[in-house]
């Protein structure tokens, strides 16, 4: 958010523009990071084998059955798998959907990181500050929540003092690059 901010230009953009801009942008980091999980997990995910269908079929064999779950494909009664059972396994596309669920759950910090800087933008905007002083206060808003957040997790992990200072320092790059952004951008 703090980089998207930084590029804005106060001259040009409305409030509801830059904020519509931020929402948007932090709707889409926090879905691409989910999409980037999606594939990593079918890239390390093998893809069970799939047997070609039998041309003929005994006739007291039944239906192959596919398990859902893990994609894998099941014969009953000694039959071989069809070609049914086959275009089903060739439609599912792993994760499932109760899976791309589970992996936006835990991408919602993106826009739980998100939120603080917007509310700094919105509580700006209801103080009656003009865009240009509001950027700058969401800027170092953006900031300052990257040092906090980095002091906190620290703090939780019982890090020594050294480590926590190296973690909080990486914090405070992070969050000085953002203020140099808007600077080199103006």
């Amino acid at each position: 958010m703090g980089a998207l901010l930084a590029a804005e230009s106060p001259q040009r953009e409305t409030f509801p523009e830059t904020i519509g801009a931020s929402v948007l942008a932090l709707a889409l980091v926090w879905a691409a990071h989910a999409y980037s999980a999606v594939i990593a997990h079918r890239l390390r995910t093998p893809v069970p084998p799939v047997q070609p269908p039998r041309e003929t079929r005994a006739a007291d064999a039944t239906r192959d059955t596919v398990d859902v779950e893990t994609g894998t494909l099941r014969a009953q009664e000694g039959g071989a798998p069809d070609e049914l059972a086959t275009e089903v396994i060739a439609q599912q596309s792993p994760p499932a959907a109760r899976e791309l669920r589970t992996l936006l759950r835990h991408e919602f910090a993106v826009l739980k990181g998100g939120a603080i800087p917007l509310l700094a933008l919105l509580l700006c905007w209801a103080a009656g500050a003009s865009l240009d002083t509001a950027i700058t206060a969401t800027l170092w808003t953006c900031a300052g929540t990257i040092v906090v957040a980095e002091l906190l997790a620290g703090l939780r992990a019982s890090v020594g003092p050294l480590a926590l200072a190296l973690q909080v320092a990486a914090g405070a790059s992070l969050g000085v690059a953002v203020i140099v952004l808007k600077i080199v951008l103006r």
